[in-house]
């Protein structure tokens, strides 16, 4: 095809590249276990309710667990200005871990300063509402 500018004709090349993703290795190393490190976040709410130190230790662990992956997996990654699908993934599971984090705060200071009904009842609602945003999250 010639384009025709001012009585000259200029060729025109149309190229074009075809590229393909190879996502297996981020799916198998970064998606998964940051899937199954926020799935065991939900082994906090079967530690009983007086036991905040306990429930702590394990939310915490986890927490640590995952920065400490995020920041391994991050040396292995492109350093570049925007988010990613991976960082906005992994980025989501620390807002999880911290709200899990927060409730079992609220939890305790419920269980200590209020009835261990209200206690009780808050912390159904957080684990309702920890498991229906994780399931429609994935």
């Amino acid at each position: 095809r010639t384009v025709h500018k001012a009585r000259v004709g200029y060729p025109l090349l149309y190229s074009g590249i075809v590229v393909y993703r190879n996502y297996g290795y981020y799916s198998w190393n970064v998606f998964v276990p940051t899937f199954l490190i926020t799935l065991m976040s939900v082994t906090t709410f079967t530690v009983p309710l007086e036991d905040v130190a306990d429930r702590y230790s394990v939310i915490l662990t986890l927490v640590l667990t995952s920065v400490a992956f995020k920041f391994v997996v991050s040396q292995g990654l492109p350093k570049i200005s925007y988010n990613t699908f991976l960082d906005t993934y992994v980025l989501i599971s620390f807002i999880l871990l911290t709200i899990i984090a927060l409730g079992v705060a609220l939890v305790g200071y419920l269980s200590k300063h209020a009835s261990e009904d209200a206690a009780s009842n808050t912390d159904f609602v957080l684990f309702c509402i920890f498991v229906g945003v994780f399931f429609i999250w994935h």
